[in-house]
């Protein structure tokens, strides 16, 4: 009974899933396209990364699951096992793909969006009145686009809990219901790498903005002179290794700094004055 339980919430809440996709593309990613404000190219591939394809995957993997209830009940799991096969993971990677910068585009840095907004007259406007429609839910964008993260978690645990309620001695939908759960596992995992490298290169570009006003980098001090080979360094398009908080021993005084291990080149930048030391 508890089996069928989940089985019956993972159908339900798929299918609201793909009714908010469905809501994301009528609501707001056609509307704005049609409006001319932005270019259609820059709507489809930046503000909404792949939606079309995600779309598509999950109202396929919906319709199996529900077909997957019209067949002998003892064959539920095969058959929900199946429905992801036969859809999720058979996408493989451009699954992957579509989930992660789905995710970094709209959750993650949001520049897309966030640039549009402040520099195109009107966006603002149709966002507010789009988001207001009664037919949308009345949830606004930000919300709606935080569901395909949500999404992959639930479908890990829905995974585990069907599996939880089946029998040591059913092997073959253990084997199935296995299968499919590390696929899922994948995905969250490829996500969430993805999403760490995505705030990693928005971390070292806010050091690099902060590091354009060092005077040594700029030539302004009398020190100027020990780093040259610095006063045209962009941290931006370095790869980070690791980062923390310290505290600098310099002069008998200790400063509050934070250090950076870089792919070739190690940074400590004092935090309080935006003062800098490199070693190579």
């Amino acid at each position: 009974r508890k089996r069928q339980d989940h089985i019956h919430e993972l159908i339900h809440t798929e299918a609201t899933y793909v009714r908010k996709l469905m809501v994301i593309r009528a609501g707001f990613h056609l509307p704005i396209k049609a409006c001319g404000l932005v270019p259609e190219e820059y709507v489809d591939h930046e503000m909404f990364p792949h939606l079309n394809a995600l779309i598509r995957h999950h109202k396929s993997l919906l319709s199996w699951l529900r077909s997957s209830r019209e067949g002998e009940s003892c064959q539920y799991v095969v058959a929900i096992a199946h429905a992801f096969q036969r859809t999720l993971v058979k996408n493989g990677y451009a699954y992957k793909m579509a989930c992660a910068d789905w995710v970094c585009q709209t959750s993650v840095t949001r520049q897309p969006m966030d640039c549009l907004l402040s520099i195109v007259p009107g966006l603002p406007q149709l966002i507010e009145k789009l988001e207001s429609h009664d037919a949308l839910m009345r949830e606004s964008l930000r919300s709606l686009t935080h569901s395909i993260l949500q999404r992959l978690t639930k479908y890990r645990q829905f995974l585990k809990d069907i599996r939880g309620t089946t029998s040591a001695s059913e092997f073959e939908e253990h084997r199935a219901l296995s299968s499919v759960l590390q696929f899922i596992e994948e995905v969250v995992a490829f996500v969430s790498d993805s999403v760490h490298a995505i705030e990693k290169c928005l971390t070292l570009h806010d050091i690099h903005n902060k590091l354009l006003q060092v005077p040594a980098l700029q030539g302004r001090c009398s020190g100027a002179a020990h780093v040259p080979a610095f006063s045209h360094l962009d941290l931006s398009l370095k790869t980070l290794v690791y980062r923390a908080d310290v505290l600098w021993l310099l002069d008998g005084q200790v400063i509050p700094a934070l250090f950076l291990v870089l792919a070739d080149l190690v940074v400590l930048l004092e935090h309080e004055k935006d003062k800098s030391e490199y070693c190579l």
